[in-house]
């Protein structure tokens, strides 16, 4: 369980990982969803390859289930243009403390339009991803010449990162 501060400071540190103009939309998409009391928690922004390359080797070579069909350099968020996240509920026994609300596909849907209005779209085949719709399909990212500087500051980020960002894990 976790309070909508702590929460929104998840969100904050995941979003300052993101591409300038994609995390500027992706704040905006935040504040539209928080408007209309849906409270996302954004718990991965960029993604360096090395931890795309572990993700994708889930239910593949290492234990779990797939949950990924990018390897390292192929996936959006490689590139601080993807983040993904989870709807959060009110624990009824405790208020005031939220819990992740995976299967809250009214939440998506609204996630989802409120994104489509800000050049933000999600993927079909997984809830909660979302993606900069500036490029339709992942080889039009002009990854040349923004790939090493994306990756240097989201790294120098992630070395930084609090301990707390280790609790939240994608199902």
């Amino acid at each position: 369980m976790i309070t909508l501060v702590r929460a929104s400071e998840i969100c904050d540190n995941k979003l300052l990982t993101l591409e300038s103009d994609f995390q500027q939309r992706a704040r905006e998409w935040l504040h539209k969803m928080q408007e209309i009391s849906v409270y996302p928690l954004i718990y991965c922004g960029f993604r360096s390859f090395t931890e795309q390359d572990a993700l994708y080797a889930q239910g593949r070579t290492k234990a779990g289930r797939i949950v990924t069909k990018a390897r390292g350099g192929q996936s959006y968020h490689n590139y601080g243009l993807a983040y993904d996240w989870v709807a959060l509920r009110e624990n009824p026994k405790n208020r005031g403390f939220y819990e992740s609300d995976w299967d809250n596909d009214g939440a998506y849907r609204i996630g989802d339009a409120i994104g489509h209005a800000l050049k933000i779209t999600p993927i079909e085949w997984e809830s909660g991803h979302m993606q900069d719709a500036r490029y339709k399909k992942f080889s039009d990212i002009p990854a040349k010449g923004t790939t090493k500087a994306v990756q240097a500051f989201a790294e120098n980020i992630e070395t930084k990162k609090p301990s707390f960002f280790s609790s939240w894990k994608s199902r």
